[in-house]
Order: structure tokens, then sequence, then C-alpha cells
């Protein structure tokens, strides 16, 4: 599969396959909040950030590879762990917003010559990465409920979430491990 591909390091095949497998890994996270993931969202092994779309507040287990990545990209003193926005960018979401859309086309561009090269049914991209995890999830048997949850998306009523509560992290995590394996 795309992980054991023997790509060139620091090539831009190298760098779209592991943006993808961290997607994956981290539940299927979109490729603009994981540009804007800095060393101080990571405490204690887990994932903490805002989504930019919904302002929803994740907290996401890191995965030997999720961590495995994220120290290959790590460099001292910068603001964002991921080569994809510029430290001089913290303030200015406008161009962000403009680099993280041009970041989305490479990385897809190159996706696509990964799929081709695999012979995969389809085109691959970096929402492929967000919708085979909650594919896979659902074919291993957990609940649209649950698998919702792990997305961050709302599920039923605001008075049945008062009464059932959030899935405990534990239970997310141990999907999210699951679904990595496969």
């Amino acid at each position: 599969g795309i992980a054991k591909l023997d790509l060139e390091q620091d090539s831009q095949l190298f760098h779209a396959r592991n943006y993808f497998i961290l997607s994956f890994n981290l539940r299927g996270m979109s490729f603009a909040d994981m540009a804007g993931i800095k060393p101080s969202d990571i405490i204690n092994g887990r994932l903490i950030y805002q989504r930019k779309k919904t302002h929803k507040l994740y907290n996401v287990k890191l995965t030997e590879k999720t961590q495995e990545i994220l120290s290959y990209y790590r460099k001292p003193n910068r603001t964002y762990i991921l080569p994809v926005l510029e430290d001089d960018m913290a303030d200015n979401p406008r161009k962000q917003m403009i680099t993280i859309q041009q970041a989305i086309k490479v990385c897809n561009k190159y996706l696509n010559k990964i799929g081709e090269e695999l012979k995969l049914p389809l085109t691959l991209t970096t929402y492929v990465a967000r919708h085979s995890h909650s594919t896979i999830a659902k074919k291993l048997g957990y609940s649209k409920d649950m698998i919702a949850e792990s997305l961050g998306h709302s599920i039923g009523s605001a008075i049945t979430d008062t009464y059932l509560g959030n899935y405990d992290l534990e239970v997310i995590d141990a999907m999210n491990e699951q679904v990595c394996k496969f």
C-alpha cells in the first residue's frame, strides 16, 4: 500500500504520502488543520487542537506512525510542525488560507500520481484520507454515532447529546488504533 512505497526522501511524492498517512492516523484530520499544528498542540502524546472550519476542540491520541511523521518534520524554533505555513503567517489568516489552498492542490497532484502508481480505482486526494478513515471504521463494525463523534460531527439532537454525553476518549482512541492497523 501507500505506506510501503519507496519514495525519494523530501520529494513532493514523499511529503504527499506523509500528509495522507498523517491525516488518516489523525482520524481524518483536514489538511488545513494539519498545516496549523504547532509543537505546543502536542501534550502527553495527544494532539489537542481547534478545527479551523468548526472551531470544535479535538483531542486525538497520537499513533506511533503519527509520532514518527511529526518527529520527522519537527524543527526547533518553528511555529508550525509541517513545512506548509511560514512562521510569519501566524497573524495573517488570509495568507494562510491562500498558502493552504495552494499546498492542497500540489499535494493532491502528487497523491494522484501515487494512486496511479498503485493502480487504485479512485483518485487519491487529501479528502480520501478523511473519508477512508470513516469507511474502514464502518467496515470494522463501529457505529455511525461513534464515527461521527470521532470526526467531530454533532450527532442526534442537543437533548440526546445531553443524556448520552460524548463518547469516552479511550473508546475513540481504541477505535482509531484499530482503524489505523487495518
